[in-house]
């Protein structure tokens, strides 16, 4: 009998038998070394030639589609803390075999130090921390187990027990959001020493660092310090004017997206942690910024305050502008609601003095404003509307003038033979370029995927009397600020982006896949909903879910706007059918059939 021919591919290029050099494995995901963020399974995909052979990965049988794609998901077991996990593959036809050895880096978390061993690591704060009287300082680091820890800030307090944590609460998202698992596990977490200290009205310190000691049962003591703490009493605020085309906002330090706001508004700054810096917006909210989003403004300047006198409303043709006049540019936020129809603006710093409202009858959008002073300083506009589909708003200033543009109802064509597309403009962002987005098991890039898609539509839509705009038509890409930035500035009716889908490391892809649909404002949940519906009607594949997503391309406010991901470039199946012109229509024919009905249902 013929003796099996077995050879391993190695990161050095190992030449190869020709009879052997027939079979090859190319892994797509993860990349080699690549840092997995999994715990005991993950996902591992790409493909094999010939199609036919019998394929396994760490000895798990492994099918290939007919195009020779795999797709696995394996446990990673058994495994080293400090060495990779490897996926051992291999490839068999007839008698032939070929091995590749695929590492990656798994994110495990560190062991606890040996008990007969002082050290310490991992201390929190260790940037520049800027605090007031009133403010929390919250101490941490990891250390030997078992231990009495304490800490104190220079001359402030004395020294101030920390608590041993026993467990610690940890999410992560991928599970929490496409995964079976949306809970917060409780993880054993022995080592992890923290401690509070709420700053004192007589506290001082400049560029102080925290002192912490740990003490080992066995009376042996580890003493050390970290940080760069500083205690701010002056009686001067600190006022800062924002420098950025359109600044951000944050709920915490690296917190998710909250305001955004355009150049020119200024904030009361009243501390720093790390990078980021609080600015007050009212006695009981606060936002932080990132430092270099702003300039300071010189000591004395006046706090960021205004009277608001007067609102006025004026019929503009398509929208009606809400015009606010202010001192001062400040800080504010616009709040939408479907039921009932409503924007709700506020505005931190101003108080109103509000005696006169005066309404431009002929607005067809706006049904009444009233305002109301929720909090000190913090003034806030309802503007209730006629409409039951909201299809856009602007904000922005002109000069101190703070002015709120609303959009009316676009005139719709009717008729029995009058498509209600005809004369739309849609805007179609064809998802990601230059970067290549997903790559599916046979390297199929999801950019050009999408591209083919939004071609197809942009046929469709057409042929209905849409006017279509795309951000792009080619392999040139623009930022997804900018994408969003073309959609306002054409005036488009609806802005529909088109990507197809991949997980995040740890979800089971056999278990979660097939159609999922994104949408930021209220105003877009119904035709997310369209556009949802119709593509799991059209495809015949698993519902992925609906879902309010923070992204770039969806926080478009000037008009309804929408992500779909028809279908998941990872999964071998799916990617063979976005390969495809029939199934890449089926696609544009579902979206094409959800715009109309949208614009049907939206003339109402």
């Amino acid at each position: 009998m013929k003796k099996s021919t077995i050879i391993f591919i190695l990161i050095t290029s190992l030449w190869i038998p020709p009879a052997l050099g027939q079979i090859k494995i190319d892994v797509v995901y993860p990349l080699r070394h690549q840092a997995v963020t999994a715990t005991d399974s993950t996902f591992i995909f790409g493909n094999v030639k010939p199609a036919n052979a019998q394929f396994s990965i760490n000895g798990f049988p492994v099918p290939l589609h007919s195009n020779g794609a795999f797709l696995a998901f394996l446990p990673l077991q058994p495994r080293t803390e400090g060495e990779e996990f490897v996926f051992h593959c291999q490839a068999i036809v007839n008698q032939d075999t070929v091995l590749l050895d695929w590492p990656v880096q798994l994110s495990l978390p560190p062991k606890p130090f040996p008990p007969d061993t002082l050290a310490a690591d991992s201390f929190q704060p260790q940037q520049l921390w800027i605090l007031q009287p009133g403010d929390v300082l919250e101490v941490s680091f990891r250390g030997t187990p078992g231990c009495q820890a304490y800490f104190h800030l220079g001359d402030l307090a004395e020294w101030i027990q920390m608590q041993e944590k026993s467990h610690q609460a940890q999410l992560y998202w991928g599970t929490a959001v496409f995964g079976n698992h949306p809970d917060v596990d409780t993880i054993e977490a022995s080592g992890i020493y923290t401690g509070v200290y709420i700053i004192q009205p007589g506290d001082t310190a400049t560029n102080q660092p925290i002192y912490c000691r740990l003490i080992h049962p066995n009376g042996q003591s580890l003493d050390f310090a970290y940080g760069d703490i500083s205690i701010d009493h002056s009686p001067v605020p600190k006022v800062a004017e924002l420098s950025t085309e359109t600044t951000v906002l944050r709920t915490g330090p690296n917190g998710v997206y909250y305001l955004f706001l355009p150049p020119g508004t200024k904030l009361h700054l009243t501390g720093r942690r790390g990078n980021f810096w609080r600015a007050k917006l009212s006695d009981s909210e606060d936002a932080w910024i990132a430092d270099g989003d702003f300039r300071w403004l010189p000591s004395g300047t006046l706090l960021p305050r205004s009277i608001v006198s007067t609102v006025r409303t004026e019929n503009r043709g398509c929208f009606t502008r809400v015009h606010i006049p202010l001192q001062q540019r400040l800080p504010f936020h616009v709040e939408q609601s479907v039921d009932p129809a409503e924007l709700r603006l506020r505005i931190w710093g101003a108080t109103a003095a509000t005696n006169w409202i005066r309404h431009d009858f002929t607005s067809p959008v706006v049904r009444e404003i009233r305002w109301s002073q929720p909090a000190r300083e913090v003034f806030e506009l309802t503007i209730r509307l006629n409409q039951k589909q909201q299809w856009g708003y602007a904000s922005h200033y002109d000069g101190t003038n703070l002015l709120l543009d609303i959009k009316h109802t676009p005139k719709i064509a009717r008729g029995l033979f009058r498509s209600p597309l005809k004369g739309r403009v849609v805007c179609l962002d064809p998802g990601h370029n230059p970067d290549l987005g997903a790559v599916g098991p046979t390297r199929l890039e999801e950019r050009k995927v999408n591209l083919a898609i939004a071609l197809k539509l942009k046929k469709l839509l057409e042929k209905k009397g849409a006017t279509v705009l795309m951000t792009r038509s080619d392999r040139q890409g623009i930022t997804l600020q900018s994408r969003a930035k073309f959609a306002a500035i054409v005036n488009a009716d609806v802005l529909l982006s088109i990507h197809n889908n991949a997980l995040p490391d740890g979800i089971n892809p056999f278990q979660h896949n097939g159609v999922s649909t994104y949408y930021y404002h209220p105003q877009s949940y119904h035709l997310a909903k369209i556009l949802h519906s119709r593509l799991l009607k059209t495809l015949k594949l698993p519902d992925h879910g609906l879902y309010y997503a923070n992204l770039a391309v969806c926080r478009v406010s000037q008009m309804p706007a929408v992500l779909v991901e028809p279908a998941f470039m990872m999964i071998p199946e799916q990617e063979a059918l976005l390969r495809t012109d029939k199934f890449q229509m089926k696609i544009a024919k579902a979206l094409m059939k959800g715009l109309e009905q949208f614009f049907k249902e939206g003339r109402r």
